[in-house]
């Protein structure tokens, strides 16, 4: 936290904030306006999820249990859950690199036909998935051990106001705790954020959510498209 605020003193973007007598900061509203990119409430929104970063969580070790909410997918769901990721990858991940729906329903079936991965699904009131979690097994480059990857973590729009992603999310805990009690030895979950747009957002959920391991990069930067 403190070396945010030295970062936030020291930063040209917010030359002019002034420190308080009880060490605390005051931003004013130009200063907002800037770092949410014209938009004050856009800026103090930011400004608070990068705070939230910073705070410490318990250490998560587990065993996780499994969501009552999150089924195990099968071929039966491969169309819905095509539609519904190639909805995810449109939003978020065609702008970095064209998008291979055959590639995309492969790693659909690595899960769903049993060919090494994990692939969680919540159903909507028609019975059709409406959220989507999956995971592919890969290997450390050190070791011939493997861990789990997070490929894809999606809700549809429509069902946002829910706790599906909080039992997504658990329930990949709980998929690599069964997959770790299967082997007799730790295998471990690797998931993260990759994105342009609403990065510290989603940050914050994984930090909510899971122990801080690292940082992604990317160069160049990719094209902004909002807060």
């Amino acid at each position: 936290m403190n070396q945010i605020r030295r970062e936030i003193n020291q930063s040209p973007r917010f030359l002019g904030t002034e420190t308080q007598e009880d060490g605390s900061m005051l931003i004013t509203e130009e200063q907002l306006r800037r770092f949410g990119n014209g938009d004050a409430r856009a800026g103090r929104r930011e400004l608070r999820l990068l705070l939230a970063l910073e705070r410490d969580g318990p250490v998560l070790s587990g065993p996780t249990e499994r969501p009552a909410s999150v089924r195990m997918a099968g071929p039966q769901d491969e169309p819905a859950l095509l539609e519904l990721w190639l909805q995810d990858l449109r939003e978020n991940a065609g702008h970095v690199a064209p998008i291979d729906e055959e590639k995309v329903l492969e790693n659909i079936r690595a899960g769903t036909r049993g060919r090494g991965g994990v692939v969680g699904c919540i159903d909507g009131a028609d019975g059709k998935p409406v959220a989507m979690l999956v995971l592919h097994p890969l290997p450390w480059h050190w070791s011939k051990g493997i861990f789990l990857q997070e490929l894809a973590s999606y809700v549809h729009p429509d069902h946002r106001r829910s706790r599906h992603v909080d039992d997504l999310l658990a329930f990949a805990k709980w998929a690599v705790d069964a997959w770790s009690k299967e082997a007799g030895i730790r295998i471990y979950l690797v998931c993260g954020v990759l994105g342009a747009w609403r990065v510290r957002a989603k940050m914050a959920l994984y930090r909510r959510k899971f122990a801080l391991g690292g940082v992604v990069c990317v160069y160049p930067a990719p094209p902004i498209k909002g807060n």
